[in-house]
This record gives C-alpha cells, structure tokens and sequence, in this order.
C-alpha cells in the first residue's frame, strides 16, 4: 500500500528531484543494505522516475522486478546481539 500523495503536484515534484539529485551528487543517497549490487546501481535512477512519475509503490514493484533486493539479509554481530540488517 502506498503512502497518501494528498498535495503532490508538479512543483512538490520538482522539489523531490532537486534533493534526490543534491544527495546524489553529494554521494550521500541512502542506499538500503537490501540493495545487492544490481540494486545499488539501479536505485538512483529508479528513485528519480519514482519522484517524477510514479509512487513508492512502483518503485518497490520495479526493485523487485529487476531482483534488486538480497535474497536474504545479512547478519552482523552487535554489542546487543545479533542483527539482520
């Protein structure tokens, strides 16, 4: 189910792209540790035709679609344990 765009115009829009690609290019876009390497590559471009034309919906069906998501998750020791990142 995808999140409620109630005001999302063409102007909110254009607000979207203009930080996805400021965080682009400052090389600080959140890049989800699901992503596997296909994934890694696809997402910013994915991520910009979300904003300009889709939902997050379309962008999760295009992830999967594409197999860009690990298969699995990976693990890592913490101080409080084991977590699946």
């Amino acid at each position: 189910m995808s999140l409620s765009y109630e005001n999302l115009d063409e102007r909110t829009r254009h607000f979207m792209l203009q930080e996805i690609d400021l965080d682009i290019s400052r090389k600080t876009l959140y890049m989800s540790p699901r992503l596997n390497e296909q994934g890694k590559r696809h997402y910013p471009l994915l991520l910009k035709d979300a904003a300009q034309n889709h939902d997050d919906d379309w962008l999760a069906d295009e992830l999967r679609r594409r197999q860009c998501i690990s298969a699995f998750e990976q693990r890592r020791k913490t101080k409080g344990g084991i977590c699946y990142c």
